[in-house]
């Protein structure tokens, strides 16, 4: 089977919480997890992508996130206020051993473009988690690869002896199939960290 020339693509309804400018980044992280839409760019049956699926959902393990956010604050609520439909795409990026790279590219319905994403992704023991374990259908995934620009990390400055510590709990409902805490949570509990820094004056003019 041919690949399509087109990048595989999906469309829905963003969830009201989404469409606020402080729960962008927990939003994108919700909207790309679990990151399975390549697989309709890889050249196997039906019947193996259904279990690549299931690895997917109890073996895959994400170890690096790179996000770029087109639209920053109440441009982000603009946005998704005027069309809250999502028209999400992904790909491969690149294919290892024992990982790959999926870059996602989202935007509204209206086209207007809100973010570009790049993660890593582990292929783990199913028994255990500390393990690798090869990809399955690895020259199916290594002929899907598609090539895409990357995104450039500002680069940062070192942790400063006197920066401020926010501590929570992880809930029961934080944790995915494999007990992790879910990637897309991380966003959630960002926003709640520097909202703290701002109400203690952490924050200064940044805020």
């Amino acid at each position: 089977m041919a690949r399509s020339s087109e990048m595989p693509r999906k469309q829905f309804e963003s969830m009201y919480v989404d469409r606020a400018r402080h729960n962008a980044v927990g939003a994108i992280l919700r909207w790309c997890d679990p990151g399975t839409l390549y697989m309709e760019d890889l050249d196997i049956t039906a019947d193996q992508k259904k279990e690549l699926l299931k690895v997917a959902l109890f073996q895959y393990v994400n170890r690096v996130t790179q996000l770029e956010v087109l639209v920053r604050g109440a441009r982000w609520e603009e946005a998704l206020l005027e069309c809250p439909f999502i028209s999400l795409s992904q790909c491969l990026s690149k294919v290892g051993r024992t990982s790959f790279g999926a870059s996602s590219f989202g935007s509204t319905k209206a086209s207007t473009e809100l973010f570009r994403l790049s993660s890593v992704l582990v292929n783990v023991d199913s028994e255990d988690s500390t393990k690798t374990v090869t990809i399955s259908h690895a020259e199916a995934h290594k002929a899907a690869v598609r090539e895409v620009q990357p995104i450039v990390v500002p680069s940062t400055c070192p942790r400063p002896g006197d920066a401020f510590v926010w501590r929570t709990g992880v809930r029961h409902t934080d944790c995915d199939l494999i007990g992790h805490l879910n990637n897309a949570v991380y966003g959630d509990l960002m926003e709640d960290a520097r909202r703290a820094a701002a109400q203690q004056g952490a924050l200064g003019d940044a805020a």
